[in-house]
């Protein structure tokens, strides 16, 4: 839940995209294999985003001005 929150606060497509994951390993998807295809997925999203960090536009540093 902490998580969530703070997603949230900080982007909420995040927010939903893990409670989703969360909804479908508890609910309808129980099991080792859904779990390990959240965390391929997961881990591709990370190479992605190391190859092309405009991906991630909202996470970076923006200088503002004074």
């Amino acid at each position: 839940m902490i998580l969530l929150v703070v997603l949230g606060v900080m982007n909420l497509a995040a927010m939903v995209i893990t409670a989703l994951g969360l909804a479908g390993e508890r609910l309808w998807f129980p099991g080792a294999a859904f779990r390990l295809g959240l965390g391929v997925a997961s881990f591709a999203a990370i190479l992605a985003v190391v190859a092309d960090p405009g991906l991630a536009a909202g996470l970076g540093h923006v200088a503002m001005p004074m």
